[in-house]
């Protein structure tokens, strides 16, 4: 088959990676392509990639140039490679507004008979108002492919078909599993967040555990966040982490090394509040690792694939009496109401109130619905209160499990294997070509209602001050 793909750049990110994976999944089987608006910034891709003006984000876009006009670009570019053309274009995050004739593109595309395959990774309506198309719909009568069963199922309850919709979860590349002799055990010995440090992974509760590590373990953070509106939340919870005295490293990738850091691991921790497909729940099983931290929707594939995952945490609770009542109730329908504003949609006060008794039933609230000041008056509580930090685990019997004797050697061996034989380059190889052959095979009749969408993902008893409010793209 040929195959091109399509992405706006191809700078160092995730969906760069997974476009890299899927070009060495396809090299024995398919001729391919990489269509991208910006010229990748070195050799890596070679003759591979095609720059085609148009197809990049807005601001690398100078020129104006109309949808059809881009879109001609790209049939032409695939025909001189293809004279006949290719049998799949597949198009990567075609759902978040950073170039506004996207999906004018790919309606002139699709109209010139190409067989697409657009491949979601994000989705605007996730905590991304900023990138969120509008009013403007989704491409109609495409396949679709997805990175985990939530968005599967999201968007078959939104209207896709089974036929045209794609679960094509990602390949893990196994972590090294030790360090050399010269560098193990070099260093203090951590439990390691493998993370740049966004809103969204939940710093603050990564040091809230760490106040039951037990002897001297301490949290080590590996890479700081690379976008502006991370920025000044990172700053902030360095600068608490230091004004506390918390054994805590930032940045502790560039003054260790990764290898070491992982070497020396306890074990790996994850406290982030959402994810797309979870590579942190797979990574640390193949460097013989286990991980612990909190469970999210996505983590249902990992078990269908056979992972033991019953450590993890639903929620980790805190007295509701612990932080400031009325800012919080305050911060959060100002913030619910603000967000849904954004996305031109309504909500009514019933649902709303019936959101945030869920929340706060039992007069207990999750630390992860909090904003940074919040929970920074949970964990001061918890350190200068012996009473409160004896309480925590009492309501939250995981947290025993930080200072407790381990997971066995078995079940982290069971859980790498599971890893290797699903997540493997030859397993991801079968499901893209899979997916590939139905998209050949014939058109499907399908549509995506937007308001159905949204509200998949925008779900008042689920709702995180952290996640969005004050949130930029």
């Amino acid at each position: 088959m040929k195959i091109a793909l399509l992405h706006y750049h191809l700078e160092p990110g995730g969906v760069t990676g997974v476009i890299k994976s899927q070009l060495k999944a396809l090299k024995d089987d398919c001729d391919n392509v990489v269509l991208t608006g910006v010229r990748p910034p070195s050799s890596e891709f070679g003759e591979k990639a095609v720059c085609v003006p148009g197809i990049g984000y807005d601001k690398d876009n100078p020129d104006s140039v109309s949808a059809a006009q881009t879109a001609e670009r790209v049939y032409n570019a695939i025909a001189a490679i293809w004279p006949q053309g290719c049998d799949v274009l597949h198009i990567h995050n075609p759902l978040l507004a950073k170039n506004k004739n996207f999906l004018d593109i790919i309606s002139c595309l699709q109209k010139k008979g190409l067989a697409l395959l657009l491949q979601v990774h994000d989705f605007a309506e996730e905590g991304r108002p900023g990138a969120y198309y509008g009013s403007i719909p989704y491409p109609e009568n495409c396949h679709w492919a997805v990175i985990n069963s939530r968005d599967y199922q999201i968007l078959e309850n939104a209207g896709l078909v089974k036929a045209g919709l794609h679960l094509l979860a990602n390949p893990v590349t196994p972590l090294f599993s030790s360090a050399s002799n010269k560098e193990r055990g070099a260093g203090p010995k951590f439990v390691l967040y493998p993370v740049r440090a966004i809103r969204r992974k939940n710093i603050g509760e990564a040091l809230l555990l760490s106040l039951y590590f037990s002897g001297n373990t301490g949290l080590a953070v590996t890479l700081p966040p690379n976008s502006p509106g991370d920025w000044k939340y990172y700053l902030q919870w360095k600068k608490f982490a230091n004004a506390l005295k918390l054994n805590t490293v930032f940045e502790a990738s560039e003054k260790y090394g990764f290898e070491t850091l992982v070497s020396n691991s306890k074990f790996f921790l994850t406290t982030s509040i959402t994810e797309g497909f979870g590579f942190a729940f797979l990574e640390p099983w193949t460097a013989k690792k286990a991980i612990f931290g909190r469970n999210l929707d996505i983590c249902e594939d990992f078990r269908s694939a056979g992972m033991i995952m019953d450590h993890l945490y639903e929620s980790l609770t805190v007295p509701r009496s612990w932080i400031d009542k009325e800012l919080f109730k305050q911060r959060w329908f100002d913030c619910i109401e603000q967000v849904y504003e954004k996305y031109g949609a309504q909500t009514g006060p019933e649902e709303t109130e019936a959101g945030f008794k869920t929340i706060t039933r039992g007069g207990l609230i999750d630390f992860a619905v909090l904003d940074e000041t919040l929970q920074q008056q949970v964990i001061k509580k918890v350190q200068n209160d012996p009473g409160a930090k004896k309480l925590l685990p009492d309501i939250n019997p995981v947290l025993k499990e930080l200072s407790g004797p381990g997971m066995p050697e078995i079940l982290i061996r069971a859980n790498r294997d599971a890893v290797l034989r699903h997540f493997g380059m030859e397993a991801y190889k079968k499901r893209l070509l899979d997916a590939y052959k139905k998209v050949v095979r014939g058109p499907v009749n399908h549509a995506i209602d937007k308001e159905r969408l949204l509200k998949g993902f925008l779900l008042p008893e689920k709702f995180s001050l952290l996640k969005w409010c004050d949130n930029e793209i």
